[in-house]
């Protein structure tokens, strides 16, 4: 576990063109969190932001702030999304 806590933080520290800070977190954690289990995280995981019950990403509180980052980052092209799925998100 602690390889992937480094992982991500040497992750984050590289700046990803058209991100901001809060979106560059999720997109990190969404990838750490498929590799990690295999699958994507819901909304809600995403928003709790814990892998292996130890918190990567800050806490927030709104599942609606994760809404409102995911679905930008699949505007600006790094996640593709399928409609009427909790999990369906796809690396662009």
């Amino acid at each position: 576990m602690l390889w992937l806590m480094r992982w991500i933080v040497e992750e984050m520290s590289m700046n990803r063109v058209g991100l901001t800070p809060p979106q560059h977190q999720v997109y990190h954690y969404i990838r750490s969190y498929y590799t990690e289990y295999g699958y994507f995280p819901t909304q809600r995981e995403i928003a709790e932001g814990k892998l292996d019950g130890e918190q990567v990403i800050p806490l927030r509180k709104s599942p609606a702030s994760i809404h409102r980052i995911v679905n930008t980052l699949v505007e600006k092209g790094w996640l593709h999304k399928t409609p009427g799925n909790a999990r369906a998100l796809e690396f662009v």
